[in-house]
């Protein structure tokens, strides 16, 4: 998701985590790949395309927003807002043509549009405005299937900058970063599993793990880190987080029984340990703050961009184990993908792209580009070669990355 500083810019959500296995398909299901863990694998993928410039295949104006888009097949699925409605959108992968879209009333704020991204499970797409309406489309068509709306119906308050959550889908539940510590309804009905009480809402997308054989969810409250009983919304742990503004908005990292958490504003980052129903915390520090870009965790290392929109930043690796400083390089604001393991997809907030190699001992700009000047927060999507990427006044590009 993306949030908003009320300094001088706005929040993104996105980093990213190791791929759990070889993961070679074309689409892209839901926020931050389909594992949500911004790890892609993609074998046309080329880390010098963006020298000589970025070759833009096709653009579309999907309106005003930060949702990044969802592939499936021929068709990408998006959202975006003109200050009175929000639309989803569904164009081909290949040209942008619009297939179908859907509208309705939806108001907006101080950084406009969604900032959720469309998930897509079999043929519906799920959909969260900032405002809490929740839908459910068919993914060929666009019909409703059902809505709910989180503010109006379970008392969701709105933070500063509204819900950010991107809906997580686990077997027939959906889950939502919504009130305290989430929500689950039914996805084929829209039913209610269960809620947790109506309370102002973090902005991170919910992160699933497996313990002794049962789900939970990893839900980032607006002033707390909650571990959840997926199947029954109980709160196994929690533990207190107080950021600026309650902007909590970088998806949590869960790595073994590890859990990684970090925000900005000066604010920083910690790990902990967990069992079912302990939790631990193992370091905290200020070494990484990281504004709504997620951090992801590669071979003993925790990756990420460190500072808030429209300020400097840094990339910046820390040992996983003591959180200590490795690595540290200038950059600006960004959010970013990894693509087989070894490059940072990185699209700044300026409108800069670049593909650099990091590690651990080494720091390299491969190519770059630069993009049409406007506000972009929203991490590149990856799919069969070719990068998606948009900006707040909602410029979609389709950029040739083989």
């Amino acid at each position: 998701m993306i949030v908003f500083t009320r300094l001088k810019t706005a929040l993104g959500l996105f980093v990213l985590f190791p791929l759990a296995g070889a993961l070679f398909a074309q689409d892209v299901y839901r926020f931050r790949g389909n594992d949500g863990d911004s790890f892609y694998a993609d074998s046309a993928f080329n880390p010098a395309a963006l020298s000589g410039g970025a070759k833009i295949v096709w653009q579309a104006a999907v309106k005003q927003g930060f949702s990044a888009v969802a592939v499936k097949g021929p068709r990408l699925y998006t959202m975006g807002n003109d200050r009175k409605n929000d639309t989803v959108w569904c164009l081909a992968a290949g040209s942008g043509k619009v297939i179908w879209k859907y509208s309705y009333a939806c108001g907006t704020n101080e950084h406009p549009g969604p900032r959720a991204t469309p998930t897509v499970d079999g043929n519906v797409v799920y959909t969260l405005s900032l405002a809490g309406h929740l839908h459910a489309l068919t993914a060929d068509s666009g019909k409703l299937v059902w809505k709910r709306n989180l503010v109006a119906e379970f008392g969701a308050r709105l933070a500063s900058w509204a819900l950010g959550s991107s809906v997580v889908v686990d077997g027939d539940t959906l889950l939502v970063n919504a009130c305290t510590s989430g929500i689950a309804l039914n996805k084929k009905t829209g039913a209610t599993v269960w809620a947790s009480t109506g309370a102002a809402s973090g902005y991170a997308t919910p992160v699933l793990f497996t313990l002794g054989g049962k789900k939970y969810g990893a839900f980032f409250g607006a002033d707390a880190l909650y571990g959840v009983d997926v199947a029954t919304g109980r709160v196994a742990w929690r533990d207190g987080w107080y950021t600026s503004y309650d902007v909590n908005a970088a998806d949590p990292l869960v790595f073994g029984n590890k859990i990684f958490i970090s925000s900005g504003y000066g604010k920083g980052c910690a790990l902990y340990e967990f069992t079912g129903s302990t939790l631990s915390k193992k370091w905290s520090n200020r070494n990484l703050a990281a504004h709504f870009s997620s951090p992801v965790f590669m071979d003993g290392f925790i990756y990420g961009i460190s500072g808030n929109s429209g300020g400097g930043a840094r990339y910046v690796v820390l040992k996983a184990d003591s959180g200590a400083v490795v690595r540290s390089e200038r950059a600006r604001f960004g959010n970013f993908i990894v693509v087989n393991r070894r490059y940072f997809f990185t699209a700044f907030e300026r409108g800069e792209l670049a593909v650099i190699e990091l590690t651990p001992s080494s720091y390299r700009v491969v190519s770059s580009a630069k993009l049409r000047p406007n506000i972009y927060w929203t991490a590149p999507v990856l799919s069969g070669g070719r990068a998606y990427i948009r900006n707040e006044r909602g410029d979609l590009f389709c950029i040739d990355m083989r």
